[in-house]
């Protein structure tokens, strides 16, 4: 059993992971569609120019609150930007 719960807890470690990377692709997609470079993106969202390079690269998960501070800055909102990562 406890093998199992360890299986699990590595799958769901995983998912995260790749759920970081592709919302952090996502990220840098909308950014640079804007012609704007992540310095750009932090002094208009707020959010440090460091900590969105991390988002952008998966290394960080992304809190909703700050998510949309960023996606505000972006001009998209957040259930549009959730819709488009899953189709």
């Amino acid at each position: 059993m406890a093998d199992v719960e360890a299986e699990d807890r590595e799958n769901l470690k995983a998912e995260n992971a790749a759920f970081a990377r592709r919302m952090g692709s996502q990220f840098k997609m909308l950014r640079e569609g804007k012609n704007w470079s992540q310095e750009a993106l932090s002094e208009k969202s707020g959010v440090a120019r460091n900590y969105v390079g991390q988002v952008e690269r998966g290394e960080r998960s992304v809190t909703i609150f700050t998510a949309r501070r960023i996606l505000r800055a972006l001009g998209v909102t957040l259930s549009k930007f959730l819709s488009d990562m899953t189709e």
